[in-house]
Order: C-alpha cells, then sequence, then structure tokens
C-alpha cells in the first residue's frame, strides 16, 4: 500500500532554512532533494523524520544562555509547527 504524500507549503526561505539547518547538522541529510518549489510533498512518516531532525537541531543551537529562543530557533520552531500532521 502506498504512503499517502502530504503537500506542505513553504517560502523560499523556509526551504532554505530547513536545507540549511539539516544539512549542517545532519550530514548526508537530502530527505528534500534539490526541491526549490513553494510545495513539496512528503509523506506522513518523512514529515515526523523531518520535525524529528529540526527538533534536535533546535535542542542543540535554538537557545541564548538564558534558555530562551534566539533567531535560528524561532525560525526552526516555526518550521517544525508548519510540519506538523494530525
Amino acid at each position: 500500500m502506498e504512503e499517502i504524500q502530504i503537500k506542505f507549503k513553504f517560502t523560499a526561505e523556509d526551504l532554505a532554512d530547513i536545507k540549511h539547518f539539516c544539512v549542517e547538522h545532519f550530514p548526508g541529510f537530502n530527505l528534500l532533494g534539490s526541491n526549490c518549489a513553494e510545495a513539496i510533498s512528503l509523506t506522513r512518516n518523512e514529515a515526523e523524520l523531518l520535525r524529528s531532525h529540526l527538533t534536535t537541531i533546535l535542542a542543540r543551537i535554538g537557545f541564548d544562555e538564558n534558555y530562551e529562543l534566539n533567531l535560528d530557533g524561532n525560525r526552526i520552531e516555526l518550521l517544525i509547527d508548519m510540519l506538523f500532521v494530525q
């Protein structure tokens, strides 16, 4: 049985951020390939994997010395929310 593809809409900046954060912190990560469209299709498992990677990155670099979200943390948190699948 084929998994259902879910369409996610992103800006070019969002996709650039996803690629930047994931490739920098998870070498070899290529879930998005060379996709630079404003909407991408992912399976539920792919979306959850991407959210998991971003959550790990958020814990690594997303907070300042006072444990408040920094600029990267705010961007990453937004991307995590955008990838939520019910």
